[in-house]
């Protein structure tokens, strides 16, 4: 991840941009409103107004525009849905104290590699200032850990190169495949011997480097004549870290499987009377069985690889069936007993990471409704009493009365432009209160995995024919550019 953080006095350019790109530009930005806090979203126009009204609250600060952008590296684009990067983007929102005023986070599909936007205001909702002091220093450091803790291409390991994984050549190339082939082996591997069959499926060879005492210490990955250490690829990819993923793994398989329910037992067999023994007659020997054809050359070349290649394909399937019948358990068991307690050991013990954000933003939406009604009987004892005092005829009095009046019956009272003018912050919970209890519920559907299909032999051996023939034909091209002698002047 990178992040670049701008700090501006226009709301109405920088929220404009994010819809419709640069002054006079044709280019489509294909915005997603990933979360709105504090404005409305359904147009840009009122997006900027609820800003604008927002920095009212402290009309000294000139500069109340925060706008961050963070990219993400292209390795990370399979794992990075909406969900994830929401859930990165509030992280990075409570990390740097931006969690307390209106923000909007945007995320973009213009651009081949992730990336979306953040913008908040610098006036907080208490009217304080947020302050942008080291923005740059903070950000990375915090990223840092963000990147750690979802998972992601750290930021001190981007590289331009990277950003266009599609001109790399030789050793970048060979380090870009490696680093995706271990990613995809961590995710579907609970043991070592499964994830070393994975990667020998790919053609990769790796082994280990030991110290004095004949301990492993460490691990490097080869493939087309390149090698490279696991911490090289990816800080997670060392002897330690992928020890720790698989054993994660197999700790997560054991537990699915003690969710599951234990098959009924067999009701025994009645023993039947032993038949009287028969005097075999004789039979003329069976003919010999014809000798099979033997296997075209091609085949005979990648039989061994395509049997390594089904038994991982088989092994990723009976992980996505048992996590299947996870996730139907899991939704009947919600819908049975739809509270918080219950749905945050079902994200707890969640084996898919999609479930698992969706049940964390259920969650939080459903911790903040509960927040807002307790916020609003706090207003209503609140405002109860000042409208009481000094007979009600104060002018604290008469906008408490007012503000109950608001509560009991936003639509009705007439007052709904006045409390927004006058009251903004006061306003803006109110209408917040009003909405629905969120609910918690999972639409298995949306989660259950499709099992990948098996390729016949035939047609695993055309696809490795050609990814070797690609493979020779880039060695080739490397070969010329390197054995490429300067070009002489006239």
């Amino acid at each position: 991840m990178i992040g670049k953080t701008t700090i501006g006095s226009s709301f109405g350019g920088c929220v404009r941009y994010q819809f419709e790109g640069h002054k006079n530009s044709e280019e489509q930005k294909r915005a997603e409103i990933l979360t709105a806090v504090g404005v409305r979203d359904g147009s840009p126009a009122q997006m900027i107004a609820d800003f604008n009204r927002g920095r009212q609250l402290n009309p000294d600060l000139g500069k109340a525009v925060w706008h961050t952008s963070i990219s993400f590296n292209p390795d990370d684009a399979a794992k990075l849905t909406s969900e994830k990067m929401l859930a990165v983007a509030q992280d990075y929102l409570q990390g740097m104290g931006l969690d307390q005023t209106q923000y909007v986070v945007i995320r973009h599909h213009d651009q081949p590699h992730p990336h979306f936007h953040l913008i908040a205001n610098r006036v907080d909702n208490a009217g304080k200032t947020i302050s942008d002091s080291h923005n740059y220093a903070r950000s990375q450091a915090l990223l840092k850990e963000l990147s750690l803790q979802h998972g992601l291409t750290p930021v001190a390991e981007r590289r331009a190169p990277k950003q266009r994984p599609e001109r790399l050549l030789g050793a970048d190339l060979t380090r870009h495949q490696l680093r995706q082939a271990v990613g995809q082996g961590l995710q579907v591997c609970s043991s070592g011997q499964a994830f070393k069959a994975a990667m020998q499926a790919q053609g990769i060879t790796y082994q280990f480097r030991q110290n004095s005492t004949g301990q492993a210490v460490g691990v490097s990955f080869g493939k087309d004549g390149h090698t490279f250490k696991g911490s090289e690829l990816d800080r997670g990819y060392s002897l330690a870290g992928i020890n720790r993923q698989l054993k994660a793994n197999h700790d997560r398989l054991q537990q699915q499987r003690a969710l599951q329910p234990a098959p009924p037992e067999k009701p025994k067999e009645i023993p039947r009377p032993v038949a009287p023994p028969q005097v075999a007659k004789a039979s003329t020997p069976p003919p010999s069985a014809e000798k099979a054809p033997e296997l075209p050359a091609v085949e005979r070349k990648w039989q061994e690889a395509y049997k390594d290649y089904t038994e991982r394909i088989n092994a990723q399937n009976a992980q996505i069936r048992a996590n299947n019948r996870w996730i139907d358990q899991a939704a009947a068991h919600l819908a049975k007993h739809p509270t918080l307690k219950v749905a945050q050991d079902l994200k707890n013990q969640c084996p898919d990471y999609g479930l698992e954000q969706a049940l964390a933003k259920q969650i939080k939406a459903r911790e903040s409704y509960q927040f807002r009604q307790e916020w609003i009987a706090e207003q209503r004892a609140q405002l109860t009493r000042q409208a009481s005092s000094w007979l009600g005829l104060s002018r604290e009095a008469r906008e408490a009365k007012e503000k109950l009046a608001y509560l009991d019956n936003p639509q009705g009272s007439g007052l709904g432009r006045q409390m927004e003018e006058k009251h903004y912050t006061f306003w803006l919970r109110a209408q917040e209160g009003q909405k629905p209890e969120p609910p918690l519920r999972i639409v298995a559907k949306d989660h259950r995995k499709a099992e990948q299909p098996v390729l016949s032999l035939t047609d695993y051996d055309q696809r490795r024919e050609v990814a070797e023939r690609q493979a020779q034909a880039q060695q080739e091209q490397l070969k010329q550019r390197q054995n490429r002698g300067p070009k002489l002047g006239r």
